[in-house]
């Protein structure tokens, strides 16, 4: 039986119960070989198997886990290990911070078409990798589709046949009979995305339920919910009409932009102007972070629902902006920093108003190895996967997620989240998307604006208000850091200069990169 702190096999160590389903209790767990959040499943063979029923039950899971391990494709929730452990059986996966399709319908109502057909390309994309395999999930369904907090989707639990599918969701074949009987649990999983509640099926989906779908999915709801599987749509069929109701990217308006070197922390960048703060030592007065490197995100899934971060805090300088065009340099003690230090600087007049004003920052140092300037004053949410921060009249938000993904190019994760948000909003039009440079790291920024809908992609955004949102992404070959900036289009100009000082401010977490020089 699963408990805090237990060691799964000398390696996994048991944080916290995420939630309980058909195929047993999901763990938070530490990887402590790997130093990384892992998602643990306890697996629990179905009642009355009896001594060679559970042997047969813990060979095959055995057998399609370790076959799963060896699936990598980025909407699939990886397998990494299956290991038995005092007579129960676990399979370890990837610990994805995301909220799973049947939430988000069930909270926020049924999805419009093209989010739906973006989706279920992932899916498609998803079920190919596991069939090129050998492989046949045999349980998809809504809450098997994670919807990632940074746009990514991915299918949950391949790997992991504890029963025959659940209706409605099983096809009339049998779940586990073949490819084709993941497609039509593909469209059932559609069809109660589009609509809100499952189809209702007697002898196959008939033409009157089919018709409670919007127009648009039809056609294609119903090549996957065919009773035939010789007659039901092949996966690339139905990933060319479910493409056709995606929409295409509008062009880019001309945007003026100088590219060069990122500018370190301390430097004059695009806010520099009589008045703007230089930096004295950005790298903090904590000097090395003592002791062994902690980790450097808490991820969650969905399941576990919202979470206070556990971080240890560490110390604060408040960056104090100036109309000086030059700041005294701080007085800062080694060893550990005070919770708060203040950066003096010569009085000054007030700035132009045809120049906007930065709004002061202060240090924000979670004990995890990143740290940021946010804006002082602005209030800092904990999230499971993300921190945030918002000004108090709602003008500005600022988002940083710090989590464990390798490998993943920051552009292709851009077009991941701009193809969930776009389905998302009303108006979408992107202004760019291109790769930035920023110290040894791969780094890209995304910037758009868009109209907000009844579905909210933010918890706070206001329906029918138009917003601008940049997005900057940086993989540093450990960590990816997710920056997020989004405020209404009528203040972004006005909070622009916060926005760019925040950006070039942030530092990724301690160890990842080379030390950048200090400015004297």
């Amino acid at each position: 039986m699963g408990a805090p702190g237990r060691l799964i096999v000398n390696r996994y160590r048991l944080v916290r119960a995420l939630g309980q389903g058909r195929a047993g209790t999901v763990w938070e767990g530490h990887d402590t070989l790997l130093d990384r959040p892992v998602a643990a499943k306890e697996v629990v063979p179905p009642p009355g198997l009896g001594l060679k029923g559970r042997a047969e039950f813990i060979r095959r899971i055995t057998l399609t886990a370790n076959a799963a391990t060896r699936v990598a494709n980025r909407n699939l929730v990886a397998v990494y290990d299956v290991a038995e452990d005092d007579e129960r059986l676990w399979v370890i996966m990837e610990l994805l911070p995301s909220r799973s399709l049947a939430a988000i319908v069930a909270n926020d109502g049924p999805l419009p078409p093209e989010r739906v057909a973006a989706i279920g390309r992932r899916v498609l994309d998803a079920l190919s990798a596991a069939h090129a395999a050998g492989l046949v999930h045999g349980d998809v369904r809504p809450a098997n589709v994670l919807i990632g907090y940074e746009g990514r989707v991915a299918l949950a639990d391949l790997g992991v046949p504890v029963t025959d599918g659940e209706p409605p969701y099983r096809a009339p074949e049998g779940a586990r009979s073949g490819p084709a009987a993941d497609l039509w649990a593909l469209g059932a999983t559609l069809f109660t995305a589009a609509v809100g509640t499952p189809p209702v099926v007697e002898d196959g989906v008939s033409a009157d339920e089919l018709a409670r779908a919007p127009e648009a999915l039809r056609p294609v709801l119903s090549g996957l919910l065919a009773t035939d599987p010789a007659a039901r749509l092949r996966a690339a069929q139905a990933d060319a009409m479910l493409a056709e109701l995606v929409p295409p990217e509008e062009p880019a308006a001309p945007v003026s932009r100088k590219r060069g070197r990122a500018t370190r922390p301390g430097e004059p960048g695009e806010d520099a102007r009589p008045g703007a703060l230089a930096i004295p030592g950005a790298a903090g007065a904590s000097g090395a972070v003592g002791g062994p490197r902690r980790r450097r995100g808490v991820l969650v899934a969905a399941v576990a629902g919202g979470v206070v971060l556990a971080g240890a805090l560490g110390g604060f300088a408040l960056l104090r902006s100036t109309g000086a065009s030059q700041a005294a340099p701080a007085a800062v003690a080694s060893g550990r920093p005070s919770p708060e230090v203040t950066v003096a600087a010569t009085p000054t007049p007030t700035p132009s108003p045809t120049a906007p004003a930065r709004l002061p920052l202060k240090w924000y140092r979670p004990g995890t190895g990143w740290e940021a300037a946010v804006p002082k004053g602005w209030k800092r949410t904990d999230h499971t996967d993300h921190q945030e921060w918002s000004a108090p009249d709602g003008s500005g938000h600022l988002r940083i997620s710090v989590i464990d993904w390798g490998g993943q190019d920051p552009l292709i994760v851009l077009q991941d989240a701009e193809s969930n948000l776009s389905a998302s909003v009303k108006s979408y039009r992107k202004i760019r998307m291109e790769r930035i440079e920023f110290k040894d790291a791969k780094a890209a920024e995304w910037e758009a604006r868009w109209k907000a809908s009844g579905l909210r992609p933010y918890p706070w955004s206001v329906k029918n208000t138009v917003y601008r949102e940049l997005r900057r992404v940086i993989w540093t070959g450990k960590t990816t850091t997710i920056l997020t900036w989004v405020t209404p289009e009528a203040k972004w100009a006005e909070l622009r200069p916060t926005m760019r000082a925040v950006l070039r401010l942030y530092r990724v977490p301690e160890g990842d990169l080379l030390p950048a020089p200090r400015t004297p």
